[in-house]
């Protein structure tokens, strides 16, 4: 994961950690919410690009 720019890793039954590189953003999130904190957390970043059709 050193290499991306953003990504979550499992830290508990079901809770994981969000990082935006290798620094850790948010801690212990569910993962059912796990996907649409890290798109808010891309979206806050600037980084989002909408799918094209």
């Amino acid at each position: 994961m050193g290499d991306a720019d953003y990504g979550f890793v499992g830290t508990a039954v079901n809770k994981v950690n969000l990082y935006k590189g290798l620094q850790p953003v948010k801690r212990h999130i569910s993962y059912e919410d796990a996907v649409e904190e890290l798109e808010q957390i891309i979206r806050e970043n600037g980084d989002w690009k909408d799918p094209v059709d």
